[in-house]
C-alpha cells in the first residue's frame, strides 16, 4: 500500500470543513486522530515480496502443487491473522472453496508461507486476501502449466554462484510432507540441506516412492558427505536404486548444469517407442494436440464422473421440462394477461405468489430423490507404498446428502491436503491443509459434492516379492510373485507393469501368476477413455451406473492417474526401469480411509495399492 495524493487532498478538504463549523482546537484534534488512523492502517499492511508456483515456477495439472509466498511486516508491531486463497475465472467468478492459513509475523521481519492448491489449467487466476475484513488483497502471478519439475536445491543463506540452466529452489521451501511433492521429478543436490525432521522425512518419502536425486560436486570440488539421516545419498556407485527411487552421481559442478545437461537428464531412462496402431499419431515431436489437452483436463474429471454416476436417480425429465415450460407461461404471458384483464396489481401479485408456491411444491415432489437413499460417501484411491509401512494416498470422493447443511470432512493421516477439484463452480466452504487438514463445505439437499484429498497413512507394509521371472530380450515370458499375509484380501483386480507393458495377474493362494497380457501401458488411455472428448464434456452425466460395475470400471483410470502421465508424449515415453516391477492391487476400501464423521450413513469404495518390487539381475 502507498500514499496517494488524493488521500491528502481528502484529508485537507475534511480539515477545512471541520474548521468552518467547530472550534479550531476540537477540529485539530479530530483531524489528528483521523490522520493517525490513516498512518496506522498504512503501517499495518503486509507486503508480498516474492511468489513461487510449484518447484520451478510451473505447476503440474491435476495435482496439489506447492505455492510459496514471501511476506514481510514493515511495521514495529507484530501482526497476525488469516490468509485466504481463492481461485477465480476471468478475474471475477469465484471457483471452488477458500483455502485458509493463519499467519504470525514479528516486527520488521519476513517469512515464507506455503499453500498447496490443486491446479487444473493455466486459465486459473488466484487471489490472496488478508486483513480483519479481507480488505487487503493481491492477485498472484499467472499459472504456467508444465510437467514434473527438475530443480537444483540451493542453500538460501549461501552466496549463490552464477551459471546453470536448472531452476533453483531454496531448500527451506521443500514441502514438509510427501503429499505435496507429486509434481517433482528430479532434484540436483550439491550440499547438505539444513532440514528439520519433517522436511527430511518428506524428501526421503519422495525419493523412496520414485523420485530421482542427482548428487554433484560442491564448492570444494567433491561430492558432499551426507549425515546418517540421509545416508541413502552416500552410495559411491554411479547409479543406485533406493526403494522405487534412484540416486545418480554426476562428477560435475553447478556451473556445468547447462542446457545440454538438463536435456540429458530429462530424457535419460526414457525411450520413445512405436505405439500400437490404435493410438499411433502422425505429428511433429513437439506438437501439442487437443488429445493432450483432454488428458490434462479430464484426468480427474473421468474419475469424478464415474463416482457421481452411482448416485444418479432416475427422474421423469419429460415431466420436469413440461412443468418448467408451464411455469414460464404462467409468469409470462399469464400474469401480463391477468393484469390487462383486471387492472388490479393485487390480483396479479396474488396469482404470481400462488404460481410460485404451487410449482415449488411440484418441483420438490417430482424432482426429489428416492426416500430409500441415504447420505453416502463413495470413494476411490490409490495408495503408493513408502518405507516403514506408510503409504502416500490420493483419494477422490463423492459425498451425497439428503439434508442440506455445512459438512465437516476430515480423514486420518498426516500432511492432509484437500480440494474441491472444481474448474467451474463456486463452492461455499473453507479448506485448511496440513497437520490438522480438513474441509468444511456446504452441500445442498438431495445433491452431492465431489472432492479430492491427499494424505500419508500408516497401513502396514504389503509383502510382495518376485519368485520367478523369465525374459527373452525385453519380452516377458514368465512372472510369478510370492505374497505374504499382509496382502490385501478379496482383491478385485491385480496388474503388474514390467517396462512398458501391463499384465493382468491371477492369484492362487500365496502366488501371483500372469493371467494375460493387457498390452502396452498406453492402452489403458484408450480403454479407460482418457483420450476421448466425451469424458471432459460428459454427455452421459445423468445416466445411472451400478456401483459394482462403476467401481470395476474405475480401476484402469486410477492406474492411469497414478502413473502421472500428463500428456500424450508422457504416455509414448513411459517405461519402468529394468530393476523393478510395479504391482497394482485393486481391493475394497477399509475404514481407515473413511472420513471421520457420523453424519453419513454409509462410506464405501476401492483402493488401488501400488507397490514397486525390486528385480535382481540373477532372477
Amino acid at each position: 500500500m502507498t500514499w496517494e495524493s488524493n488521500t491528502f487532498g481528502f484529508s485537507w478538504g475534511l480539515h477545512s470543513r471541520i474548521f468552518a463549523v467547530v472550534p479550531p482546537g476540537l477540529a485539530l484534534f479530530v483531524f489528528s486522530v483521523y490522520t493517525l488512523g490513516l498512518f496506522v492502517n498504512q503501517a499495518s499492511a503486509i507486503d508480498i515480496e516474492e511468489t513461487i508456483w510449484g518447484f520451478d515456477g510451473q505447476v503440474a495439472p491435476n495435482e496439489f502443487n506447492p505455492l510459496s509466498i514471501l511476506i514481510s511486516n514493515p511495521t514495529a508491531e507484530e501482526v497476525e491473522g488469516t490468509f485466504r486463497l481463492q481461485k477465480t475465472s476471468g478475474g471475477i467468478r469465484k471457483v471452488g472453496a477458500l483455502i485458509e492459513k493463519d499467519y504470525f509475523i514479528s516486527s520488521f521481519s519476513s517469512k515464507w508461507i506455503q499453500f498447496y492448491p490443486y491446479c487444473i489449467g493455466d486459465w486459473e487466476e488466484w487471489t490472496l486476501t488478508w486483513g480483519d475484513d479481507g480488505d487487503e488483497s493481491a492477485v498472484l502471478p499467472k499459472l504456467r502449466i508444465g510437467g514434473r519439475a527438475y530443480i537444483l536445491l540451493v542453500d538460501p543463506e549461501a552466496i549463490q554462484s552464477r551459471g546453470g540452466a536448472l531452476k533453483r529452489l531454496p531448500d527451506n521451501l521443500f514441502p514438509p510432507s510427501v503429499t505435496a511433492t507429486s509434481s517433482l521429478h528430479t532434484v540436483v543436490l550439491d550440499h547438505v540441506p539444513r532440514w528439520e525432521e519433517s522436511r527430511r522425512t518428506a524428501f526421503l518419502d519422495w525419493l523412496h516412492s520414485g523420485g530421482t536425486v542427482r548428487v554433484i560436486h560442491g564448492d570444494n570440488g567433491q561430492f558432499p558427505r551426507f549425515p546418517e539421516s540421509l545416508n541413502d545419498l552416500n552410495s559411491p556407485l554411479p547409479r543406485t536404486s533406493v526403494k522405487a527411487g534412484i540416486v545418480v552421481r554426476n562428477a560435475v559442478e553447478r556451473r556445468d548444469l547447462d542446457v545440454d545437461f538438463v536435456k540429458t537428464i530429462q530424457v535419460e531412462g526414457q525411450r520413445i517407442r512405436q505405439q500400437p496402431s490404435s493410438i499411433r499419431k502422425t505429428r511433429q515431436a513437439d506438437e501439442t494436440t487437443w488429445e493432450d489437452l483432454v488428458i490434462e483436463l479430464a484426468a480427474d474429471r473421468r474419475i469424478f464422473n464415474l463416482l457421481k454416476s452411482m448416485d444418479r436417480a432416475s427422474r421423469s425429465w419429460p415431466l420436469i421440462y413440461l412443468m418448467a415450460l408451464s411455469y414460464l407461461v404462467v409468469v409470462f404471458p399469464g400474469c401480463y394477461l391477468i393484469s390487462r384483464k383486471t387492472g388490479d396489481y393485487r390480483i396479479v401479485h396474488l396469482n404470481l405468489l400462488g404460481a410460485i408456491a404451487l410449482f415449488t411444491v411440484g418441483f420438490l415432489f417430482v424432482g426429489r430423490r428416492d426416500y430409500t437413499e441415504s447420505t453416502t460417501i463413495r470413494s476411490v484411491a490409490y495408495a503408493r507404498q513408502l518405507d516403514g509401512g506408510y503409504f502416500d494416498v490420493m483419494q477422490w470422493s463423492d459425498a451425497t446428502v439428503t439434508y442440506g447443511d455445512m459438512y465437516s470432512l476430515e480423514h486420518s493421516g498426516s500432511g492432509r491436503v484437500y480440494a474441491t477439484c472444481e474448474d467451474r463452480e463456486s463452492v461455499n466452504g473453507t479448506i485448511r491443509n496440513g497437520v490438522a487438514g480438513n474441509m468444511n463445505v456446504d452441500i445442498p439437499p438431495f445433491s452431492s459434492r465431489t472432492f479430492g484429498h491427499r494424505k500419508k497413512m500408516a497401513l502396514g507394509a504389503i509383502d510382495v516379492s518376485v519368485a520367478e521371472i523369465l525374459e527373452t530380450g525385453t519380452r516377458l515370458q514368465t512372472l510369478t510373485f510370492r505374497v505374504g499375509q499382509s496382502f490385501p484380501p478379496e482383491c478385485s483386480q491385480i496388474y503388474a507393469v514390467r517396462r512398458d507393458r501391463l499384465y493382468e495377474m491371477d492369484q492362487q493362494g500365496a502366488m501371483l501368476t500372469i493371467k494375460r497380457s493387457a498390452g502396452y501401458v498406453s492402452s489403458i488411455f484408450t480403454t479407460s477413455g482418457l483420450d476421448q472428448y466425451q469424458f471432459y464434456f460428459d454427455p452421459t452425466f445423468d445416466e445411472y451406473q451400478d456401483p459394482e460395475e462403476a467401481f470395476k470400471t474405475l480401476c484402469e483410470p486410477v492406474i492411469a492417474r497414478s502413473l502421472q502421465l500428463y500428456g500424450r508424449k508422457d504416455v509414448e515415453r513411459f517405461t519402468l526401469p529394468a530393476d523393478r516391477v510395479r504391482v497394482f492391487v485393486y481391493a475394497p476400501m477399509d475404514a481407515a480411509f473413511f472420513a471421520k464423521t457420523d453424519r453419513f450413513d454409509k462410506q464405501l469404495g476401492y483402493v488401488l495399492y501400488c507397490v514397486d518390487v525390486p528385480v535382481s539381475r540373477t532372477q
